[in-house]
């Protein structure tokens, strides 16, 4: 089989919602031998520059002179 997946869906047109699916093989010894881990999740992105449509700007440090 393949190696390992990782797959981002938009759900929306700005990336804010995402669904995540993955696939991950690792072979963790001889007891345990392969292991496949698979997985879907959903993601959601914000953007803390603009918080509820405001924009954050850092304030400038003031110099001591």
């Amino acid at each position: 089989m393949a190696g390992d997946l990782n797959a981002l869906y938009k759900l929306t047109g700005d990336g804010r919602w995402q669904l995540q699916v993955f696939r991950q093989d690792t072979y963790e010894g001889a007891i345990d031998g392969d292991i496949t881990k698979t997985g879907v999740g959903v993601v959601f992105t914000i953007d803390f520059n603009k918080l509820f449509g405001i924009t954050l700007t850092p304030v400038p440090d003031k110099e001591d002179k």
